[in-house]
């Protein structure tokens, strides 16, 4: 947990409240499971078309064809999975050709089962047409070539290489082909240095090659490549012939939606878990630091490595304990008592300032929020404000800061939410609508947050916090999906202690203090 603490080998004091985030957001953050109703299965993570000359397109997920039957068992509700493991499973669709089943298949060639190398990004092994038989088997690396020299092209997963100090001195790639099309015969080729970085970046030379062959780039996701059915005799072109991992349009990928904090925590009781592997299987991170939970972390990752089970239980701030806890107390009484701020009732978003003056804006019912951008204090105008409703929060429209500097911390613009219940225990609840893109500020909602959906995973769209969420239960039902960012993104941006909205002091108080360590 210390190292989840500090600042860590920098020679330049940093402000540390862009570490802050999420050791307060994910203090309640009780994970529940994806919407997923349009995708496959909850276990399949591909998606998208692979191409074959000699027989047209091959499906590699029901929700492409809009086709995915409510609840049959596999292979009719289909889709391809690659899990922790590497294995590759499940069914791609051919009008053609019928069934391609990748995983639980006897009498394989060597090397066998289908998997992806984490390491190397290369696919191995094989799949099978069924239709066709014993003549059915699909290839997915072709035998080992020379390794490649320069230029190879189309090069993909590609990161610098640091020295000591941390500056770059050069770039590497995992993926590389012979051939500027990701190549069929062309070789196809891994552990590749000497790279540069361009419109296509290209690479000096790779030490793993082979004649053709299937991989994933980890970081967009997309499989890529060339697998080969046929006779020994690819001239022959018996069978599928050359199969296209990665045609111009619709190309197979690996994708799920997936939660992504950045600078913090993730706190779930009793449980933080993914439906799906994905986040797992590409590398990627839910969390900058620990994920916790009192009992079980299923398909969650931290960057740091820190996965805490069990961990202790916290109580939720509301009604019934007075809105405390061990974080702090929110002073709902007193914020309303004008102990804090002067407070302005309002009857909908028109009488919220753009310039929040230190105020606590009041609405007793349900408020909600077209789009709203706050701007900064001038002169001695504080730029921080409380927003409280007794009901309901809902969020139709983006929500920003106003794009400008400061000279004085005191004028700038620092939102706070407190979405409580009614007296009748209802409400407490953030509601976002499916269309909004991006959040600010330090939001606490007594019951529920729900992100909202389109229920298609072709036209749901990527929702982006900028601050902290504090609530009793999250529904994250975003369906948008990309290896590069997670579906929800919550990213700290340090308002909340630099200029703490009124009334929530005592609670920012109580989280751990950062301090700079000496490298």
């Amino acid at each position: 947990m210390e190292k989840a603490r500090k600042i860590l080998g920098s020679k330049i004091f940093k402000l540390a409240l862009i570490l802050f985030f999420v050791f307060l957001i994910g203090a309640f953050l009780l994970i529940r499971e994806k919407v997923n109703e349009v995708r496959a299965g909850e276990d399949d993570n591909v998606g998208g078309w692979a191409w074959s000359e000699n027989f047209g397109w091959f499906s590699g997920n029901c929700s492409n064809l809009g086709l995915c039957p409510d609840d049959p068992p596999p292979p009719y509700n289909y889709g391809l999975n690659v899990d922790s493991s590497g294995n590759v499973t499940g069914y791609l669709w051919s009008e053609h050709l019928g069934w391609v089943q990748f995983g639980g298949l006897s009498g394989m060639p060597s090397p066998g089962q289908a998997l992806f190398d984490n390491g190397s990004d290369r696919v191995s092994g094989w799949a099978k047409i069924l239709a066709l038989g014993d003549d059915g088997w699909l290839k997915l690396r072709g035998n080992i070539a020379a390794a490649g020299g320069g230029p190879l092209r189309q090069c993909l997963d590609c990161d610098d290489v640091l020295d000591g100090e941390g500056n770059p001195i050069d770039v590497a790639c995992r993926i590389c082909f012979k051939s500027e099309n990701y190549g069929g015969s062309g070789n196809i080729c891994n552990n590749c240095s000497g790279c540069v970085r361009g419109a296509e970046t290209q690479c000096g030379n790779c030490t793993d090659c082979s004649v053709y062959g299937v991989a994933i780039d980890r970081q967009t996701g997309k499989m890529v490549g060339w697998a080969w059915n046929g006779n020994s005799d690819p001239a022959a072109a018996v069978g599928a012939g050359w199969v296209n991992f990665s045609p111009t349009a619709g190309g197979l990928g690996l994708a799920a939606p997936w939660l992504e904090t950045i600078y913090g925590e993730i706190y779930g009781k009793p449980f933080v878990r993914s439906p799906s592997a994905f986040v797992e299987v590409l590398g990627k991170y839910n969390a900058t630091y620990c994920v916790l939970t009192t009992r079980q972390i299923t398909h969650f990752t931290s960057k740091e490595g820190c996965l805490i089970t069990p961990f202790e239980s916290f109580d939720f701030p509301k009604t019934s304990n007075l809105y405390t806890n061990v974080f702090g107390k929110i002073d709902l009484a007193g914020i309303l008592a004008e102990k804090y701020g002067t407070v302005q009732n309002i009857n909908d978003e028109s009488g919220i300032q753009d310039v929040l003056a230190g105020k606590v804006y009041f609405r007793d019912g349900d408020l909600t929020i077209t789009g709203k951008t706050f701007n900064n204090g001038t002169g001695g105008q504080n730029g921080a404000g409380l927003i409280v409703v007794k009901g309901n929060l809902n969020i139709n429209g983006a929500i920003a800061y106003q794009n400008a500097g400061v000279t004085n911390l005191k004028n700038l613009a620092s939102v706070g939410w407190l979405v409580v219940k009614r007296d009748d225990g209802t409400g407490g609840n953030i509601i976002i609508n499916q269309n909004v893109e991006n959040m600010i500020g330090a939001f606490y909602a007594e019951n529920e947050v729900t992100t909202g959906t389109s229920g298609d995973w072709r036209t749901d769209k990527a929702l982006t916090v900028r601050g902290l969420i504090l609530a009793h239960k999250f529904n994250f039902q975003r369906l948008w999906q990309s290896a590069a960012r997670g579906s929800e993104q919550i990213v700290y941006d340090g308002r909340v202690l630099a200029n703490t909205p009124p009334g929530m002091t005592d609670l920012i108080r109580a989280l751990p203090t950062w301090r700079e360590a000496a490298p």
